[in-house]
């Protein structure tokens, strides 16, 4: 053989094992750079500002947003095992103590995900959690399950609750699958053959009291189960000679009831969302580019957005979101406090907190061109609305507003005259004449009833119009119809008729309610209803009928209770009228001082 061509072969031949060794490193770098999860990213947060209170719902945009995999308000317990030698810890939301015993540790050696499992030598190894309502499964439906690889086949406590009579047990024992309640019985007792460095994901679900095991996502195991597991110490790993990975416990659910699919990635929450440092609530994943959640309350001011995935990686919003303070409106802000009805002037606010582009309105009605000057003054255009007194409300964008009540009135328009005919008279007066232009207001006044006057302090009857500070008394005995022109406030009396007394000397009705005050109306015709007085009894021995309501506008008073018979019981009147007398009181004891009105008198004792 020709030793030169022999050592030519052997060198093409290293240089192809360098060759496809890098190769081999290069694809073995770029598989492993596919599981990493990409790092997210946060573009934008609507509405980006709100209440100091929080409470306010918020939805984040962006990018590689992870919907939770597996972890839950059911999930109990959750050990990836993926920390350094014995510092276990527990991933589920509520994350709890892990206490390590003996040479309990986390191994790089084996691993199903994470690139770290739990470790057990199986002499004395395990992982201790304190007693927890949590381990109480109790009747209802619940999964224990986890990933399993055996360096020695032995019989091996995957998870139980210890030292319990009642509490349960799930491990490998004498060549079987088994779960059931301690000191008590097996609920499931399946043969199994494992195989040493092989891992198997095992599960033991419960639902509506039917419990199945599952080896790799295919149903071995289907009983009836009744037993009420207890709680007490949870244990992990006793007896294991080998590895354990995803170990997990789900409290209320059973995630699985047929053959499915192990998991292929670790478990892992949901991302967390801090606002300015501080905890969202009800933060849930729409899609890997949705967040949606709850402002917390924070300090006034400008916060940061930060979107946190589960393997640490994050991303952040630099001032997102702005804190603010609900906007106020001071006592007589509002400059100039009046304007015509028909709108198009300009007003100025001033108050606290205005920010953004904020709505007002006047009266329920929006105001236009709405400028910020800054945050203690906006000024805007007043809209059309109907002549009188209004709220004016301000809101923010974050929805958070300021009303002052009655804060701005709506005016007519002045008046313009444009022509007077004849436009000449003689010295001496009295010639008639004819105003021509706009915004005459027609006097306030009103036609209906009986119209008698008053001097000021309405008391005096007077027989000609009133004088300005002067009453016009309009008297209703019978239904009919006020007409009113213009606008203004209209005092009123309005009495409601008496309830008729009962039968065979029976006791007397109850006075008619009465309601007084002030009420202001707009043109238009207020209804008037005279109420009459209660009618006879229908029979010599029954009691007699209420009175009827009398009614003004929107005013109403109530008629007065009927009498009762002799020996009977009289009738309530409603809220204003007197009841009945009888010989049980009503709920006003005090049934010998007249009442009326609001609080109209109860019925007394019948004494005949």
């Amino acid at each position: 053989m020709n030793f030169d061509a022999l050592n030519k072969k052997l060198k093409s031949r290293k240089l192809g094992l360098k060759f496809v060794s890098v190769l081999f490193a290069v694809s073995l770098f770029f598989a492993n750079a596919a599981l990493a999860e990409v790092a997210p990213t946060v573009s934008e947060i609507s509405p980006i500002a709100g209440s100091t209170a929080g409470e306010t719902n918020v939805t984040i945009t962006g990018t590689g947003f992870l919907t939770a995999n597996g972890v839950d308000s059911y999930t109990k317990v959750l050990l990836h095992g993926d920390g350094a030698g014995a510092s276990f810890i527990d991933s589920e939301l509520v994350p709890k103590t892990v206490t390590a015993v003996g040479n309990a540790t986390q191994s790089a050696t084996q691993s199903k995900f994470g690139g770290k499992s739990m470790y057990f030598d199986g002499s004395g190894d395990y992982l201790d959690l304190a007693t927890s309502a949590d381990f109480g499964l109790g009747t209802g439906d619940f999964t224990v399950d986890c990933w399993v690889n055996f360096s020695t086949v032995t019989n091996a406590i995957f998870v139980n609750t210890t030292s319990s009579a009642n509490g349960f047990f799930f491990q490998y024992y004498s060549g079987a699958f088994t779960f059931g309640q301690n000191n008590v019985g097996f609920a499931i007792n399946t043969p199994w053959t494992p195989s040493t460095n092989t891992w198997y994901h095992v599960a033991v679900t419960r639902a509506s009291g039917i419990t199945k095991g599952f080896v790799n996502g295919t149903q071995i195991a289907s009983v009836s189960d009744t037993y009420n597991y207890a709680n007490n110490i949870l244990r992990v790993g006793e007896s294991v000679n080998g590895y354990l990975d995803e170990v997990r416990v789900s409290k209320g659910i059973a995630r699985w009831t047929s053959n499915f699919t192990p998991p292929t990635t670790q478990y892992y929450p949901q991302p967390t969302l801090t606002i300015g440092g501080t905890s969202a609530t009800n933060v849930s994943v729409t899609n890997p580019t949705t967040i949606t959640a709850t402002t917390p309350a924070h300090a006034e001011g400008a916060a940061d957005v930060t979107v946190t995935n589960y393997d640490g990686q994050s991303a952040t919003l630099t001032n997102g979101y702005t804190f603010n303070p609900a906007p106020t409106i001071s006592a007589g802000a509002v400059v100039p406090s009046g304007a015509k009805y028909i709108g198009g002037d300009t007003i100025t606010i001033t108050g606290t907190g205005f920010y953004g582009t904020p709505t007002v309105t006047l009266g329920g009605t929006g105001a236009t061109s709405v400028t910020v000057v800054n945050p203690t003054t906006i000024t805007v255009t007043t809209p059309a609305h109907n002549v009188g007194l209004v709220d004016v409300v301000i809101t923010n964008e974050d929805l958070q507003s300021a009303t002052l009540t009655d804060g701005f009135t709506f005016t007519e328009l002045p008046p313009t005259v444009s022509e007077i005919a004849p436009n000449n008279g003689p010295v001496g007066g009295g010639t008639n004449v004819t105003i021509t232009g706009t915004g005459f207001v027609p006097e306030f006044s009103a036609t209906g009833g009986t119209i008698t006057y008053t001097d000021s302090d309405g008391l005096n009857p007077r027989t000609s119009p009133a004088y300005p500070g002067g009453y016009t008394v309009h008297t209703f005995t019978s239904n009919g119809t006020l007409a009113v022109t213009g606008s203004g406030d209209v005092e009123y009396l309005v009495v409601a008729g008496g309830g008729h007394g009962g039968g065979n000397r029976g006791s007397g009705g109850g006075a008619g309610g009465y309601r007084a005050g002030t009420l202001s109306v707009t043109p238009g015709n207020k209804t008037v209803t005279i109420g009459n007085g209660g009618q006879n009894p229908t029979t010599y021995s029954t009691q007699g009928l209420n009175g009827e309501n009398s009614v003004f506008d929107s005013i109403i008073s109530t008629g007065g209770g009927a009498g009762a018979t002799a020996g009977g019981i009289g009738s309530d009147g409603g809220s204003g009228g007197g009841g009945g007398s009888g010989n049980q009181i009503g709920g006003d004891s005090d049934y010998l001082t007249p009442k009326q009105g609001y609080d109209g008198g109860m019925g007394g004792p019948n004494s005949g």
